[in-house]
């Protein structure tokens, strides 16, 4: 009959198109989920991964099996370079594992992935006082957050029909192949790095100001809408603190040998913490995380404080009219550039001079107290900043720039 017909030429062509749909994203691979050779000109810049920012640095670390990993947020994303020259040749191959916007929650499913899949037997983990700060329902007294707050490792299998034969994963192969010739379209590398290449054209237009002055807002406001405090009311430890225990404890427990260390924030991020009222919940959090860190280690763990006032991290932002000076070690106060990734990195691996502080058992409280008589001094020689800093977010009435400065080159 010829509706018969007609209706399986319709199903056949749509078979046909479905299937080279599939084809396409599976040459292309725009996420990096396959491990599909790459073809230079066509898919090698894998732009649009981090779309499925989870997913594709566990294909990564899957076919990577790397002997050490990378854990954190996005600071470890852009901060530290698997392909460094620091790393020693038992350390490598080396992942990197951070993903942009996660908590501790994240790192601990991240952590639960490479042992589950990789032989790692080192674990970098990125700490970020922000991540630990509680939640409003937390500061409140609710017991909300109590038993919730985990992120599961993505299953491939699941979201397999999303990335072959969806209509986005056709865009997003179609965007992949445009970027390849977009010198400046950020992308995400085998190792699962991201070198940064948008901010870089950012920083070309707008200049390292509107970069510092969005993310100011951004750190205050975040730290304005958290209770100050990393410890519930009855002071029990908040969701994070647990997790990190779990974490930590998970690490111990294998015999991967865990190196963490606090982050590097710039001055004006120590002084957005200290002007928000939270430069006591700094220092008692980092106590915390010593506590909990020589409560588990095992012989070669190492606990870093970063988050120091050092010649790095008071590297200044140029003025707002200014959008020729390029920063040596900073994107913006919350982000570092992999130029001071090396720095942490060659101080961590080999003991060469760095900006860091090694936390060992017995030295927090004279370490705390030198960064605070640091901080005062800071703020002493820079008024200018804690005033310009002040009038960005006062508590309640943190609102965003007028017109903000269009800062992404992708969207």
């Amino acid at each position: 009959m010829p509706f018969v017909r007609h209706l399986r030429r319709m199903i056949v062509a749509a078979i046909a198109m479905v299937g080279a749909a599939g084809g396409l994203n599976l040459l292309i691979d725009p996420y990096g989920l396959f491990g599909t050779p790459p073809i230079g000109g066509l898919s090698a810049k894998k732009s649009e991964a981090y779309r499925h920012a989870r997913l594709a640095k566990q294909q990564r670390a899957v076919r990577l099996q790397p002997a050490t990993v990378l854990i954190g947020n996005s600071r470890v994303d852009v901060g530290l370079d698997p392909a460094s020259p620091a790393w020693p040749e038992a350390m490598l191959p080396v992942a990197n594992m951070g993903i942009p916007g996660e908590g501790v929650d994240g790192s601990l499913a991240s952590l639960r992935h490479a042992l589950a899949e990789t032989p790692a037997k080192t674990i970098f983990l990125g700490l970020d006082f922000t991540d630990f700060l509680l939640r409003p329902a937390e500061g409140s007294g609710s017991d909300g957050d109590r038993g919730g707050g985990t992120v599961a490792p993505e299953s491939l299998a699941r979201h397999l029909p999303a990335a072959l034969i969806s209509t986005s994963a056709l865009a997003d192969s179609l965007l992949t192949v445009i970027d390849q010739r977009r010198p400046y379209a950020t992308a995400m590398t085998d190792a699962g790095f991201n070198p940064m290449d948008d901010h870089t054209a950012i920083v070309r237009r707008a200049g390292h100001f509107a970069l510092a002055e969005k993310k100011n807002r951004e750190n205050l406001a975040k730290l304005l809408e958290r209770p100050p405090s990393v410890f519930r009311p009855d002071g029990s430890p908040g969701l994070p603190l647990q997790q990190l225990e779990t974490l930590l404890a998970a690490a111990s427990a294998r015999g991967v040998r865990v190196i963490a260390f606090v982050h590097p924030f710039h001055a004006e991020f120590l002084q957005s913490i200290r002007i928000s009222g939270r430069a006591d919940a700094y220092h008692a959090w980092k106590g915390a995380v010593a506590a909990r860190f020589w409560r588990v280690a095992r012989p070669g763990w190492a606990l870093w404080d970063f988050g120091v006032y050092a010649p790095e991290t008071v590297e200044p932002f140029p003025p707002a009219d200014d959008r020729r000076a390029k920063l040596r070690y900073w994107w913006e106060p919350g982000h570092y550039k992999a130029a001071l990734g090396e720095r942490l990195l060659a101080q961590m691996l080999s003991g060469a001079p760095g900006p860091g502080v090694a936390l060992e058992p017995g030295i927090l409280r004279s370490h705390l107290a030198r960064q605070e008589a640091l901080a005062r001094r800071y703020a002493d020689a820079n008024p200018a900043i804690g005033a310009y800093l002040a009038a960005l977010c006062r508590p309640g009435r943190c609102q965003p720039p007028a017109s903000p400065p269009r800062l992404s080159l992708k969207r």
